[in-house]
């Protein structure tokens, strides 16, 4: 069974803050990558009309997820000012804390869906902890 938990948020980039977000996301991307080495994988994408985008993440477990919105907690909040959140999606278990950290998150965004997917099969991506 796979403890990997897996991430995808979709963004809706608010009119005229293209700019704005493409810094908050180079600043994020590199603030992770200093200081979250449990994170397996960080990535964002975006369409061709620059106005909507998705990050996918991978984390070894949901307490590296947890950890992940306590240590950026100040961009996440900064990042909620230049989108609009469509929805979350969660492959795995994310545990109620997560659940709970993502409700409020939505709560205080706008209200948008977190949809939980539950490991059926399948192997992880390694990863050396």
């Amino acid at each position: 069974m796979s403890k990997q938990l897996i991430f995808i948020g979709t963004y809706k980039i608010l009119p005229y803050n293209f700019e704005i977000f493409m810094a908050a996301n180079e600043e994020m991307s590199e603030f992770v990558q200093d200081h979250e080495p449990q994170m397996i994988s960080w990535q964002t994408f975006i369409n061709d009309q620059k106005n909507e985008a998705t990050t996918i993440m991978i984390f070894p477990n949901s307490t590296a997820l947890e950890y992940h919105f306590e240590a950026a907690n100040r961009r996440i909040s900064h990042g909620q000012q230049v989108v609009k959140v469509q929805q979350v999606e969660l492959f795995g278990d994310p545990g109620p804390r997560v659940l709970e950290a993502l409700q409020a998150m939505s709560e205080k965004g706008g209200s948008w869906p977190v949809i939980v997917k539950n490991f059926l099969h399948g192997f992880p991506i390694p990863h050396n902890d």
